[in-house]
C-alpha cells in the first residue's frame, strides 16, 4: 500500500550575493567620499587664492587699458582754449570759467570707446598655479603640479571730465581739467564670480590764472563750481547777515 503525506515539502535554492561584491562596494563608496571630501578641502583653500590672483590680473589689465586710451588721447591733442572759455572784465581780469559742453561731451566719448575697445579685446589669461600654492601651505607653495586656470576677462568703461583748482602762490590759481575713467572687469574663472573696479583720474588741460582768483566757476551743464574756500556771496536780500563760507571742494556737478 502507498504512503501518503499529509504535507509537500519543496525545497528551494536561496541566491546569496557573492561575499567578493560587499567589500568592492564599501571601497567604491569610501574612495566616493574621500573624492567628496577632497574637491570641498580644495574649493574651501583655493577659492581664495583664485580670487586674488584674478583680482591683480582684472586690475592690471583694467589700467593698462585705461592708461593706452588716456596716452592716445593726450597724443591727439587737448586745447584748454576750447574746453575752458574764460570770462574777464573791463581790465582784462579773469573772472570766471565756463566748461564747454560739447567739447566735454567729444573728449569723454573719445576716452569711454578708447577703453572700451581696448577692454573687448583683451584675450583669455593662462595662469598655472602650484599646487602647494593652491594649498595654502607657505613651505611647499611653489611645489607640486601645476593647475592650469584659464581667466576670460570682459568689461565696460565709462568716462567723466572734472575740473579743479588750486592756489600755486600769491595771486595765481591753477585751473586743471582732469579726466576719470571707471573700467569694470568681470573675469570668468573658477572659483571667481566678483567684478572688479578700476578708477584712475589724469589731468588733460590745465591753466595758470595770474591774478586775483576768479569770482566763479561753471562746470559743462552750468553750474557753479567753487574754489576750495571760496567765500560765496550772500544773495541781495537775503537775511543772512554777510558771505559765507563754501566748503572746501564742494561743486554742484563736477562732471
Amino acid at each position: 500500500m502507498p504512503m501518503r503525506f499529509g504535507r509537500r515539502f519543496r525545497v528551494g535554492f536561496r541566491r546569496r550575493v557573492p561575499g567578493g561584491r560587499r567589500p568592492f562596494l564599501l571601497v567604491a563608496v569610501g574612495i566616493l567620499g574621500f573624492l567628496v571630501l577632497a574637491f570641498y578641502v580644495l574649493d574651501y583653500n583655493i577659492r581664495p587664492v583664485f580670487v586674488d590672483i584674478a583680482k591683480g590680473m582684472a586690475r592690471r589689465l583694467a589700467t593698462d587699458a585705461i592708461n593706452q586710451a588716456l596716452v592716445q588721447t593726450v597724443q591727439q591733442g587737448i586745447d584748454y582754449s576750447k574746453l575752458v572759455t574764460l570770462q574777464t572784465d573791463r581790465n582784462g581780469r579773469v573772472i570766471g570759467a565756463t566748461l564747454d559742453e560739447k567739447e566735454v561731451l567729444r573728449l569723454q566719448t573719445a576716452v569711454t570707446t578708447r577703453v572700451q575697445a581696448v577692454v573687448d579685446h583683451l584675450s583669455t589669461q593662462q595662469i598655472d598655479v602650484p599646487i602647494g600654492q593652491a594649498m595654502n601651505s607657505s613651505i611647499f607653495s611653489a611645489f607640486g603640479p601645476m593647475i592650469p586656470v584659464a581667466i576670460v576677462p570682459f568689461g565696460t568703461a565709462e568716462s567723466e571730465v572734472q575740473q579743479t583748482t588750486r592756489e600755486a602762490g600769491i595771486n595765481q590759481t591753477i585751473h586743471e581739467v582732469d579726466i576719470q575713467v571707471q573700467a569694470r572687469i568681470q573675469i570668468l574663472a573658477p572659483f571667481v564670480a566678483e567684478p572688479v573696479d578700476v578708477q584712475t583720474k589724469v589731468p588733460v588741460a590745465y591753466m595758470v590764472l595770474v591774478g586775483e582768483v576768479p569770482q566763479y566757476f561753471f562746470d559743462a551743464r552750468g553750474l557753479p563750481f567753487y574754489p576750495p574756500g571760496w567765500m560765496v556771496p550772500a544773495t541781495p536780500g537775503n537775511s543772512g547777515s554777510g558771505p559765507t563760507s563754501s566748503p572746501s571742494g564742494a561743486s554742484g556737478g563736477n562732471g
